[in-house]
């Protein structure tokens, strides 16, 4: 199955920054009923009581980790959000996209998890999603 789905799109708008990202979750029931859960790409390790909580979760979860950097930290926000998905191991075509990006300037681009290493546990069960978000650049 194929396990590098996760991805973040940036996208210059006329009135800020359009964010789009691609997550999916790993999940195995353990054995006190509890689901031991992960997403990949974001390094996101959480537990759930139902299958429709493992979805909810994932999607709070991401979203908290987006909001957080598109809305949270006005200032230099697409710089930080820059630097923690490289940290994250997510990776850009081109130096030129990743240059401007950490400038702080929205360019174009989309970020993508260059290792993803998961835990054969966690092997099927799997499911993808997306998000959005759109910030105003901040002056």
């Amino acid at each position: 199955m194929e396990r590098n789905i996760i991805s973040i799109e940036i996208q210059p708008v006329h009135d800020g920054t359009l964010v789009k990202w691609e997550y999916g979750a790993f999940w195995v029931k353990r054995r006190n009923d509890l689901y031991a859960c992960y997403i990949p790409g974001f390094d996101i390790h959480y537990s759930a009581k139902s299958l429709e909580d493992i979805e909810i979760k994932a999607e709070h979860l991401t979203s908290a980790f987006m909001d957080y950097y598109m809305e949270e930290l006005p200032k230099d926000n697409l710089k930080c959000l820059g630097t923690a998905l490289y940290r994250l191991g997510f990776k850009i075509g081109g130096n030129a996209a990743m240059s401007s990006i950490l400038k702080g300037i929205p360019v174009k681009s989309k970020f993508r998890v260059a290792t993803n290493p998961v835990d054969e546990e966690f092997y099927p069960d799997f499911f993808t999603k997306t998000g959005t978000t759109k910030t105003r650049i901040a002056a």
